[in-house]
């Protein structure tokens, strides 16, 4: 007897349903061409799944001045879905919102879980011609025959079986030029962890350990490592070895992370160190490894320690990352290294299309932890998120693969631009690029609104010490005279403050220092403006407030402040992980987001940076400016309203709200959705006579598509009804036949 064998037509292969390749699959689905969707697991999501359960992390989440940076398109769809629907963290409800919007997708995308590739057949002449598997669940195996392929198994299998050329190990310092690489290369790889979690019972629970558990206590790990108190689950050192082969060894990797989990268990447990754990017991422990790290497939461009550091920019820039370059200690939670280290960078940093393709494999595409990097590279760009972007790229270049009849190199050679402008039409965020899509009726429109905020954070009588630093970053929209900041003081002292201008228009740290000096402000029992002068700044910028006092000044802080004025707490440095890559130590000082509150201030004369007419200005996210409609404090019912000189015909219409994308997506967070319209209605107007085009209600998404039947407008209306927090924040809108 043989398993059942059937073949399978269509237009692209994904191997592998971890989140990049999820949003290779959607993105092309959604664009028309059939799709194919496998993972040998049976569940989606990868490292993100029930069953892994690592968080999707992404460029601002460990990089807390990577403002406005989070990902945008289909990755932030599914994490705003996920954290709506989720609140409480549910591993398995998040598994079944993956699978809902893979099933939104159902007539174009056909998934395929428990299905494990194992053969991959090619003309001889670096094509791949079909992938074959077996679903061990119904006795099945298949033969997929398409056009194009994409590699998301993470360890870079399809492209080993197809053979791409790819690089495992660490390469040294000479290969790349990268001063963070060892002097002499090696197999050592970013270990993989073991993830586990455990719910407190509320009666004593006593845990007997498994005969194979690692003595932890024994082992000398404990000084170098250490267990925390009350957080009784997995933490990232908690790791296995990265000097083992991550695939060949991978069975005896898991009994190496079972027994560590083991082990960490019965030292919470029996040690008698965490009382507060008697009444916990574990609640689920992972059956396979986060892997982190394997072979990395070569694509026409290698992405390097420099690349990333100087924040190079492409013209294939298609997707973006900004997590630190964290390579972890090598021997994980046994190695006698202290630490791992975050190595910070000065803000996020393009990715280039051209990492997302085989140099040597025509038709294979790769999205996942196997995109083409360096080692050292790799530490900043293997996160979720990150990939993501570079997922919906490929998924889009497959699509014009089969429009144009060409290759994922031929796209980059002959289709580059459409493909960038068709991305930020789907809400990608690639950095500092423009609107400039010729279907687009919207950039034609003048934009009026019926009212629109000034940026000020109003007063209140809460207060805080600037004594150890506080921070501030604003917008500049037009030329001020002073920015007014609220405080009071019990005896005279002074103010000092240092400005700094961002290097890009999509950084907003301290990156050029352009004014500095102090200011006196006198003793009071009652709240006064404290003036920093700013009549020698430059609009059209954001800028980077740094201010310093003793304990005699408080500023007064309010929790409740406009979308695009963040505040931050300066202080010493006292995290050991935190390392500055210029200086390639320990940092100083840190910024630390303060996400309840902000200084009450304003400027002098007043910014009115919201205006109506940035919906339709070309850029979907804040670039020098913040780009977006911001309602005024009071319209309790919001209207939004694009005119074109002519009457124009539209059947389509997207809608972007300006969701708080400095935020961490990891749960849902009153603050998310804030700026959001829950039910709101569009309204086409011709020579004053006003129809409705279509009526939303129960939004949660910030990227809503509307269609409706084709027809000849001079305007259109929105009217937002009702609004998660009370004023509405839009920062894109398209218009199209």
């Amino acid at each position: 007897m043989q398993f059942e064998e059937k073949t399978v037509h269509t237009d692209l292969v994904v191997v592998g349903a971890g989140m990049p390749g999820m949003c290779a699959a959607i993105q092309a689905a959604r664009e028309g061409i059939d799709v194919v969707l496998i993972n040998d697991r049976g569940c989606v999501g990868g490292n993100c799944s029930a069953e892994i359960n690592i968080t999707c992390g992404g460029a601002p989440d460990c990089a807390p001045l990577n403002l406005n940076s989070r990902e945008g398109g289909i990755v932030e769809e599914i994490r705003i879905e996920s954290a709506y629907r989720t609140p409480e963290l549910n591993r398995y409800l998040r598994d079944a919102v993956y699978r809902d919007i893979l099933r939104r997708e159902s007539k174009n995308l056909h998934l395929y879980l428990n299905t494990c590739i194992d053969e991959v057949r090619t003309d001889g002449n670096g094509k791949i011609l079909s992938v074959s598997g077996t679903q061990n669940t119904t006795e099945t195996r298949y033969t997929f025959v398409a056009p194009l392929f994409a590699d998301d198994t993470g360890d870079g299998t399809l492209g080993a079986l197809a053979g791409a050329d790819y690089m495992l190990g660490r390469e040294a310092k000479s290969t790349f030029h990268e001063q963070i690489a060892p002097d002499e290369a090696d197999s050592y790889v970013i270990p993989s962890t073991l993830t586990f979690t455990s719910r407190d019972t509320g009666k004593p629970v006593r845990f007997i350990p498994p005969d194979d558990a690692a003595d932890i206590a024994a082992s000398g790990a404990l000084k170098f490592r250490k267990i925390p108190h009350g957080k009784f689950g997995m933490q990232w050192w908690y790791e296995g070895d990265g000097a083992k082969d991550q695939v060949k060894q991978r069975e005896e990797i898991m009994d190496d992370h079972h027994a560590l989990v083991y082990g960490i268990w019965n030292y919470i447990k029996n040690s008698g160190e965490y009382p507060e754990a008697e009444t916990y017991d574990l609640d689920y422990v992972s059956v396979i490894p986060g892997v982190r790290e394997y072979r990395r497939l070569c694509g026409d461009l290698i992405l390097t320690e420099n690349d990333v550091a100087q924040a190079r920019e492409y013209e294939d820039g298609v997707g973006h990352g900004g997590w630190s370059i964290d390579l972890h200690a090598i021997h994980g939670f046994f190695d006698t290294d202290l630490v791992n280290r975050h190595i910070f960078l000065r803000g996020p940093y393009q990715i280039p299309y051209r990492c997302g393709y085989s140099r040597n494999v025509k038709n294979l595409f790769m999205c996942g932890r196997c995109m083409s990097t360096s080692h050292v590279a790799f530490g900043t760009t293997r996160v979720a998120a990150t990939l993501s972007t570079l997922g919906q790229a490929v998924g889009m270049a497959a699509v014009l693969c089969r429009q144009y009849d060409t290759t994922p190199r031929g796209v980059y050679e002959n289709h580059l631009t459409e493909l960038r402008q068709r991305l930020l039409r789907e809400d990608q965020l690639i950095l500092g690029l423009k609107n400039e899509d010729p279907r687009d009726l919207a950039l034609r429109a003048k934009a009026r609104a019926s009212s629109e905020a000034v940026l000020a954070v109003p007063p209140t009588e809460q207060t805080i010490s600037p004594e150890e630093g506080a921070a501030l970053v604003l917008p500049l929209a037009a030329s001020a005279d002073s920015l007014l900041l609220l405080c009071r003081c019990d005896r005279k002292t002074t103010l000092r403050y240092r400005i700094y201008q961002p290097a890009k228009g999509y950084h907003f740290g301290p990156d050029r220092l352009v004014l500095s000096g102090e200011t006196e402000v006198p003793a009071s029992d009652t709240f006064r403006e404290a003036a920093i002068p700013v009549s020698s700044l430059t609009p059209g910028s954001y800028y980077f407030f740094d201010f310093t006092a003793d304990e005699h000044l408080r500023f007064a802080w309010a929790p409740d402040y406009p979308l695009t004025a963040m505040m931050f707490r300066r202080r010493r440095n006292d995290v050991k992980t935190w390392w500055d890559y210029d200086t390639m130590r320990m940092q100083d000082e840190r910024y630390d987001r303060d996400f309840e509150h902000c200084i009450c201030c304003r400027f002098a004369p007043e910014q009115k940076p919201y205006g109506a007419q940035n919906v339709v200005n070309g850029y979907n996210r804040a670039f020098w400016q913040p780009n977006l409609w911001l309602s005024a404090p009071g319209d309790e019912k919001p209207t939004l309203t694009l005119s074109w000189d002519h009457p124009v015909e539209l059947s389509r219409v997207r809608i972007t709200f300006a969701v708080d994308t400095t935020l961490k997506i990891y749960f849902y967070d009153r603050r998310l959705l804030k700026y959001l319209s829950t039910d709101y209605k569009l309204y086409g107007i011709l020579n004053g006579r006003e129809v409705l085009l279509k009526e939303v209600h129960g939004n949660h998404q910030k990227l809503n598509r509307l269609e409706f039947e084709k027809g000849l407008y001079d305007s259109i209306r929105f009217v937002f009804e009702k609004n998660h927090g009370g004023q509405v924040a839009v920062q894109e809108i398209r218009a199209e036949a």
